[in-house]
């Protein structure tokens, strides 16, 4: 049949040019399209870097584990910025010491200045902002994540001390004793351990406003009825929650302020959890911003390379690592942990005004000097479980190295005393941290005992002859855990490596080397005087061994004293502490080792403590502490194939 013509048809226009020419745009579609995709595949394909660049993250202590595993996470993405690779690490300080160093443009430092502050305090950062408004240019108004202050009590606690109550209900209940003397608040040192400072602040808060730093003095009768007498005594909140955690003594009728995210930390791995009473009312907490900063020092690769690491914070990739933290995000879920309920409604109030940490010590009636009171409790070192406080004046060093990946969550350190398990795997280098610290009695090692020159267990009794120059003295911490096989190597064989390579290779001109552990009398032994580098300064480091526990706190005063001693004054000398776990020497507790090492630096000034963790079972805190009281860094190494490279960053700043 015929075909007839459709009676709408148009006559006198071909219809072959349109799909001609709907072809050919459709062509054009395909071949833009395909112009796009072969754009973004290549984006997404890693570039050859034309060289390398660290990126510095200054972490509050709240914010540290955190911000240890965002840089781990950002670290696995193999990031770059102007075709230079990147890789980042973090640093630790107390976050009124960070926003000073921040505030005096990092100045008579020797590690490079941060491009990142992740802080968990409002008012620090407030009060770096009055000094350079410019330097936080462009941050975030909101905080990223917040963890509120919780009360820690025991299950067994009597029902009238767990009941819901206000924090000002609360502060009368601890005041008066509700009926029993024993229902008291247990804070330790406010100036060391931010939620005892949260907590009080809390409870003397009116109508959501808080105390100003001049009105808490007048609470001082009500603060020292309220607390425990064992308060003063306990080095860190992480020491407060052992002492509940093993109960005697009424401990039972004793609460301990904590942040939620510490408590849940700590009983991720306790034996016994301990129970999270949330009072009801506005509380005070951590409060973590992300910042991007505006430094001298820092150049365009580090400056882009901080836009990028604040963008992946910022995404949901990055701020899952505040919630594997157990710090709440806004539109995440909290990582749970028992005896915590994370789904508690709470009302987070703006930072406290800068000093009230102060204010609270001396309601409690703490020495000026920021350490515990001479009446200590005397109890035996606490377990791997607890961790001493946050930062002193100068921050520690966290290395990575994105080389050595491992599985890591956020570190098991704490920030506030309390051990943070690896709970989520996230591809790491070697910067995370596992808290533990001891907290035996108060005894101060001496600082001077002056022995004979041999290597033996005591330092020379004679006056060395001054050594000219700049010197690096290490302290190697030789016990029997460096007998630990990692990668094919015992922790010796790695420590004996990373030694002779920082010998090698930097200009520094005179190097000495002790050990310490319990295999010499006194802690202690000087292998090879500060000297010219020599052969008998190898065949020490070629020596080494591991037997014994370690006594540290025993060695570093002593070691410290020495080798002002032996050098001419004013020369730079500096002592580098490695060590792979918590001290174990009998009854001294780190706040007594904390003031005999602030004491040989008063008279020092141009002598430094370096310390250098190694390993999951490194005390953070405790070493953290060290150092800061040395006016040095402290560099977290978890992976100890890593230790040689992070040693030559340790000289580098020589």
């Amino acid at each position: 049949m015929g075909r007839h013509a459709d009676v709408r048809r148009r006559r006198g226009i071909a219809s072959w040019p349109l799909v001609a020419a709907g072809v050919v745009v459709l062509l054009v579609a395909v071949a833009v399209m395909y112009v796009f995709v072969l754009k973004n595949d290549n984006d997404k394909t890693p570039q050859a870097c034309t060289g390398s660049a660290s990126l510095t993250v200054l972490a509050s202590s709240g914010s540290s584990p955190a911000a240890r595993a965002l840089s781990d996470a950002f670290n696995a993405t193999a990031p770059s910025a102007r075709s230079t690779c990147v890789t980042s690490q973090v640093v630790t300080a107390a976050s009124g010491d960070a926003a000073g160093m921040l505030a005096d443009g990092w100045q008579g430092r020797t590690d490079p200045p941060p491009a990142v502050w992740i802080t968990d305090d409002a008012s620090q950062l407030a009060a770096l902002e009055n000094s350079d408004p410019a330097i936080t240019a462009g941050r975030d108004t909101e905080p990223l994540a917040t963890s509120p202050v919780v009360l820690a009590m025991r299950t067994d606690a009597p029902g009238g001390l767990t009941g819901k109550r206000s924090w000002q209900q609360f502060a009368t209940l601890f005041a008066t004793g509700g009926g029993t003397s024993r229902q008291h608040l247990l804070a330790p040192d406010p100036r060391d351990n931010r939620a005892s400072s949260y907590a009080l602040s809390s409870m003397f808060a009116v109508d959501g406003a808080l105390p100003s730093v001049s009105e808490i003095g007048a609470a001082t009768t009500t603060v020292r009825s309220m607390t425990d007498r064992q308060s003063t005594d306990l080095a860190s909140t992480g020491d407060a929650l052992q002492l509940l955690t093993d109960g005697g003594d009424g401990a039972e009728r004793l609460a301990v302020p904590v942040t939620e995210a510490d408590l849940a930390a700590y009983n991720s791995s306790a034996a016994s959890p301990l129970t999270a009473v949330y009072p009801s009312g506005p509380v005070v907490g951590d409060e973590v911003y992300v910042i991007s900063l505006t430094m001298d020092g820092l150049d365009d690769i580090q400056r882009d390379a901080a836009t990028r690491f604040h963008s992946f914070a910022r995404d949901t990739a990055g701020r899952q690592m505040f919630t594997a933290a157990r710090m709440r995000v806004p539109g995440l879920t909290t990582s749970t942990a028992p005896g915590i309920d994370a789904d508690t409604t709470v009302t987070v109030l703006p930072g406290t005004e800068s000093g009230q940490e102060d204010a609270w010590a001396g309601t409690l009636g703490l020495p000026g000097d920021g350490s515990p009171s001479p009446s200590t409790t005397g109890r035996p070192p606490a377990n791997s479980g607890t961790a001493g406080p946050t930062i002193p004046p100068v921050p520690s060093t966290t290395s990575g190295s994105a080389s050595s990946p491992s599985s890591s969550g956020p570190s098991s350190s704490g920030p506030s005393g309390t051990p943070r398990p690896s709970t989520t795997p996230v591809t790491s280098p070697t910067t995370r941290t596992s808290g533990s610290s001891t907290q035996p009695s108060s005894t101060p090692p001496s600082s001077t005992q002056p022995s004979s020159t041999q290597p033996s267990s005591t330092p020379p009794s004679s006056t060395p002859v001054p050594a000219t120059g700049p010197g690096v003295t290490f302290l190697a911490d030789t016990s029997a855990t460096w007998g630990t096989e990692v990668s094919g190597l015992t922790r010796t064989a790695w420590l004996q490596q990373a030694l002779t390579g920082a010998v090698a290779t930097t200009g520094t001109s005179r190097f000495g080397l002790w050990s310490t552990s319990s295999d010499q009398p006194s802690g202690y032994v000087r292998l090879a005087p500060l000297a010219a580098r020599s052969p008998a300064l190898d065949a020490a480091v070629g020596a080494l061994s591991s037997s014994g526990e370690r006594r540290y706190y025993a060695a570093v005063p002593v070691v410290l004293q020495q080798v002002s001693t032996a050098a001419t004054p004013g020369s730079p000398q500096r002592v580098v502490l490695i060590t792979d776990g918590p001290d174990q020497t009998p009854s001294t507790s780190r706040a007594a080792v904390v003031q005999a090492i602030r004491d040989v630096m008063a008279a020092n000034p141009s002598l430094s403590l370096d310390v250098v963790g190694v390993g999951e079972n490194a005390p953070d805190s405790a070493l953290v502490a060290l150092a800061a009281a040395g006016n040095g860094t402290y560099y977290d190494v978890v992976s100890t194939s890593s230790l040689p490279a992070t040693l030559l960053s340790v000289m580098s700043g020589t």
